[in-house]
């Protein structure tokens, strides 16, 4: 099996979870915090269907660490590729990372409540959200800089790569 083969299971991937994204009823994840002077607002969390995408996501881009590369055929043209490269790169890292993140603040609101939710939204501030926010996006940045860096330490193509044929 080579870097080709997997160009298809990603993109099976995106398309269902572009599916399932505007069919399921709640398909918000992570974390978002709002701060002005008219108000404030915290939503965040998971769903279980995001995460088994997160989940497929992240043992798809491993795989694709781990096979030989292959030599493609004609790509699309240089400039463009890369454009399309990206952005496919950067949805399924969102893909796979904001899930995971949603777990977190999901967890410290269920401790803090006691009553489970996949998903909550609140507008009252409660110590330690800022906190929570800053280490969201902190770990967010982090796994996005993993995620573009690991393909070129090890010399490999991108999952994004992989499907616009470059």
């Amino acid at each position: 099996m080579t870097a080709k083969h997997l160009k298809w299971p990603f993109i099976g991937l995106l398309a269902t979870f572009v599916f399932v994204a505007n069919v399921a009823e709640n398909s918000i994840f992570g974390i978002s915090s709002q701060w002005s002077s008219s108000g404030y607002r915290l939503s965040a969390g998971t769903q279980p269907w995001a995460l088994v995408f997160s989940l497929v996501a992240i043992g798809l881009y491993f795989l694709l660490m781990h096979v030989p590369p292959a030599r493609l055929g004609d790509p699309l043209p240089v400039v463009f590729r890369r454009f399309v490269a990206f952005w496919l790169d950067f949805v399924l890292a969102i893909m796979a990372i904001a899930p995971i993140l949603g777990i977190v603040p999901m967890l410290t609101e269920w401790k803090r409540t006691g009553v489970f939710r996949w998903y909550f939204e609140r507008t009252t501030h409660v110590t330690g959200d800022g906190l929570l926010a800053f280490g969201g996006v902190s770990v967010g940045i982090a796994a996005l800089v993993f995620y573009y860096a690991l393909p070129l330490l090890w010399s490999r193509p991108s999952p994004g790569t992989c499907i616009a044929g470059y």
